[in-house]
């Protein structure tokens, strides 16, 4: 495990000093995460990127704190998650507020993008790459703005309350030959959201392809109105 105290000079990723392998104040770890060292944020942090790094599962271990992550915005730096707990990349407490920008995040084929608990993220210019699922268990508020997402998007029926999912500028690919994509947005009454989906074969030249799109429309309250159907 490592965790972060933020007590180098700077915020950088490969600040020794921000790291330790024992608690949040604890004394300064040896090395950098691997692959196989969980890193866990318990308080209010300021994360800079300053190059590609590696990491097993990224956990918020503590209610109502603040973290941003990010890098370069003109050279993105790439965090790799990987998974030691379950299958879980990310998790996160009640409470906690989430800014990730600028920057790619990946998962193995093993970890899964999973939002638990009650939180709330901003993804902006994030590139979501990786074989692993990007999955919302529970209600909370997310935002993606400007982000490029691949693999399965879903949040599973047994997903605790309705999660409040915003999209402004994305883009959504999935490679996989099955699996199901939870298109979720917002819109006021008389707007709309607009949605394109193309198939693609594996250089990435359009197909002739019939592909059915069911489409439901719940009010503010969760509740479902008339209009849905396929297309």
């Amino acid at each position: 495990i490592h965790y972060w105290t933020g007590l180098g000079a700077d915020s950088n990723w490969s600040t020794l000093e921000n790291w330790s392998t024992t608690s949040a104040t604890g004394a300064t770890a040896t090395a950098l995460p691997t692959a196989s060292d969980p890193v866990y944020f318990e308080k209010d942090a300021t994360v800079f990127l300053d190059q590609d790094a590696t990491c097993g599962m990224v956990y918020w271990n503590a209610d109502n704190i603040s973290v941003e992550i990010s890098s370069d915005s003109e050279s993105p730096k790439t965090l790799n998650c990987t998974t030691v707990n379950g299958s879980n990349a990310t998790y996160f407490r009640s409470g906690c507020t989430v800014y990730v920008h600028d920057l790619v995040l990946s998962n193995s084929s093993a970890a899964n993008f999973n939002w638990k608990g009650d939180s709330v993220s901003t993804f902006e210019r994030v590139r979501m790459v990786g074989a692993g699922a990007i999955t919302i268990y529970s209600a909370q508020t997310i935002t993606f703005k400007d982000c490029y997402m691949s693999g399965t998007f879903s949040a599973p029926a047994s997903a605790a309350g309705a999660p409040d999912i915003r999209w402004e500028g994305c883009t959504y690919e999935n490679r996989a030959t099955t699996g199901n994509l939870l298109w979720l947005g917002n819109s006021s009454n008389g707007s709309g959201i607009r949605v394109t989906m193309k198939v693609l074969d594996a250089s990435g030249r359009p197909l002739d392809a019939l592909l059915p799109v069911e489409i439901r429309v719940y009010d503010a309250a969760g509740a479902e109105l008339d209009g849905a159907g396929f297309c």
